[in-house]
């Protein structure tokens, strides 16, 4: 507790100030001791010190803190937290422990807000497809060649309907772009079909000799199997 030295000539108002401080103090730390009474019920082991990281025992059986956190307690320099409701240093909001998880939770939602930037390169993928995709093991990768001069590379279950799509201008990558279909692959599964476009995408904005030394072997291909 506080000690006071009283002098002699100490006059009657301050001897009464000084009291009533004391007395304030007394049933401020009377107030917090009762406000977090309940909390001990949530406690693992209620003889431990009330302070968030603290794990010394309690200074006297009914206390609740420590000897140390005691002494911050009277001082004025311990409340509780609003979060998980230990006490915590006044000058903070929350214990250590309830302003990370604050912000691992913010930092999260920050990420699940924030838009994707689009991604060319990356696999297609669509739960739509999954049902019709299960009833066959053939599937298409091809090369088109728009009026610009440009490639265009895509992947597909029905190569035929896609290309339909395609002259009908119902692709917005190649509406109004007269597409011209000069390369093909067949592949056993969705996964090597969409892995395949991925590189042939790639192929296409960085290495387009490539592609066209492609077309070039495909088209020699269907010239001596005399397929048109």
């Amino acid at each position: 507790m506080y000690h006071y030295h009283f002098k002699k000539h100490l006059d009657k108002n301050k001897f009464i100030e000084i009291g009533k401080e004391f007395i304030k103090n007394l049933d401020r730390i009377s107030n917090y001791q009762n406000k977090t009474y309940y909390r001990q019920k949530n406690r693992i082991n209620k003889k431990t010190c009330m302070y968030w990281n603290c794990k010394e025992k309690t200074y006297k059986q009914d206390f609740y803190f420590c000897y140390s956190h005691w002494g911050d307690v009277r001082n004025g320099l311990v409340d509780e937290c609003p979060k998980c409701h230990r006490a915590k240093d006044t000058s903070y909001g929350y214990c250590l422990d309830c302003d990370k998880q604050m912000r691992t939770f913010h930092n999260q939602k920050d990420e699940f807000s924030k838009p994707k930037k689009y991604n060319r390169y990356a696999k297609e993928y669509s739960p739509k497809w999954d049902k019709e995709d299960a009833k066959t093991n053939k599937f298409f990768v091809y090369m088109l060649l728009l009026k610009t001069g440009k490639f265009y590379a895509g992947q597909t279950r029905s190569l035929r309907e896609r290309m339909m799509e395609h002259k009908d201008n119902m692709v917005k990558s190649t509406a109004n772009q007269e597409p011209k279909l000069v390369w093909f692959s067949q592949c056993p599964s969705r996964e090597i079909a969409t892995s395949l476009e991925s590189k042939l995408k790639v192929l296409v904005d960085k290495n387009p000799r490539k592609i066209r030394t492609m077309i070039i072997e495909f088209e020699d291909l269907m010239n001596t199997l005399d397929i048109s």
